[in-house]
């Protein structure tokens, strides 16, 4: 399966970074891409998120994508935007993956808030993002090609737990869209997207935002890593695609090598 993952620079004008996903998928499809991705705030990069919800069916960006996939014959993933909750002053950050007939197949909505400090600068992402409460994978064939994805989004690849059940439920296809902060992604971006892969036997595609907007510098180095934990492509700091060909043969041979699924003792660490 050829994959594609694009890196935007995502900033608050929602028509204009709806028009470079557009322009990217389309030259990601016309490459032969059949499952493309992007990355976290894909449609809006700023402040004022509650003046930018995405609604299924019915808002410029979701159908826009929907209508993309479709005219593409594609898979394709928002890597998120923002989408309203029970609590009128917080939002979902929520990604939707779209089928090539342009249905939703599957939508996963951040589960752990980014509240950290580093290096002296206070992150408080709880003020404006409910988090969601399920974790979500979701089985696709592209030929003879099987794949089960699992989804995260950004900070949620801290937690090793989250990849654990995701990989239980049969997930070998983890899509991590993001917006790493430059200061985060410097000290841990490469180590933890491939300890996910190598430690679960699985790909891992990393969407990302680079460049400067008004929440600040994102990392970029869009990541596109095999179940041995190798890099199969990444982008530098400014926008652009990514490809790699995925096959199911690689993760099956990882597996029979180590064994990882086969042997873990979640009777010993699952409660």
């Amino acid at each position: 399966m050829k994959t594609a993952i694009l890196q935007m620079n995502s900033g608050d004008c929602p028509e204009e970074n709806l028009q470079s996903l557009e322009l990217m998928v389309c030259e990601a499809a016309q490459a032969g891409a059949q499952l493309v991705a992007s990355p976290e705030a894909s449609l809006y990069m700023g402040r004022d998120k509650g003046k930018h919800l995405e609604i299924p069916g019915k808002s410029a960006g979701l159908c826009r994508c929907s209508e993309l996939a479709r005219k593409l014959g594609i898979f394709l993933h928002l890597g998120s935007c923002y989408t309203s909750s029970p609590d009128p002053e917080r939002f979902y950050n929520e990604s939707f993956f779209f089928g090539p007939d342009g249905k939703i197949l599957a939508n996963y909505a951040k589960t752990h808030c980014f509240d950290v400090s580093i290096q002296g600068r206070i992150y408080r992402e709880s003020r404006h993002i409910e988090p969601g409460n399920k974790l979500v994978t979701c089985p696709i064939q592209v030929g003879s090609e099987h794949f089960v994805l699992g989804f995260a989004i950004c900070y949620d690849l801290r937690f090793a737990d989250l990849f654990h059940t995701l990989s239980r439920k049969g997930a070998n296809l983890f899509l991590v869209p993001s917006a790493f902060t430059q200061a985060s992604g410097e000290l841990h971006w490469h180590i933890l997207l491939r300890s996910r892969a190598l430690d679960y036997g699985s790909y891992v595609l990393a969407p990302s935002q680079c460049g400067e907007s008004s929440e600040g510098c994102s990392y970029g180095h869009a990541l596109i890593v095999d179940p041995c934990g190798h890099i199969l492509a990444e982008a530098g700091e400014q926008p652009e695609i990514i490809y790699a060909e995925l096959r199911e043969e690689e993760i099956q041979r990882q597996e029979e090598s180590f064994g990882v699924r086969k042997n873990r003792r979640d009777d010993l660490y699952i409660s």
